[in-house]
Parts: C-alpha cells; structure tokens; sequence
C-alpha cells in the first residue's frame, strides 16, 4: 500500500517542492497557524485514535494522516 505521500505525488522532487512552497505559503500566515492549530487539537500527529469501531479507527487513523502530512510541509527542512 502506498503512504499518503506517495499518494500526492512526493516522490517526485519538482512536485514536493511546490507541494512544500504551497504549505509553507498558507501555514505561516496568521490565519494558517490558527487552522493548523485547529487541525492538530482535532487530531494530533503523535496520537493513536481509538474509535467505537475499526471504521472509526481507521477513519481517525486517515485524518491523523493528513495533519501530520500538512504540518511536515509546513516545515523549512521536510524530507521524504
């Protein structure tokens, strides 16, 4: 199975570098930061979410995914 990332196309450098640019654009603004903060306090990257069922897991797990991913973009120094 491929990771998320690979999903988006990161392997390919011209592609994770505008993906990068593009995070770094809008999570550094004021109004970014209050979104990323947002999205972190919903699901943090560093939790394991239990739901009631393996669907909520799983569901979970997925949005914990994306977080992660956007918030390493965000960052000066992301590698894959």
């Amino acid at each position: 199975m491929k990771s998320f990332e690979e999903l988006l196309g990161m392997t390919d450098p011209e592609t994770r570098g505008k993906f990068q640019a593009a995070c770094q654009d809008i999570f550094r603004t004021p109004s970014g930061r209050v979104v990323m903060a947002q999205m972190v306090q919903a699901r943090h990257p560093l939790a394991f979410p239990q739901g009631a069922t393996v669907e909520e897991t799983l569901v979970a797990n997925g949005q914990r995914e994306v977080v992660a991913t956007l918030f390493r973009f965000a960052q000066n120094n992301h590698t894959l």
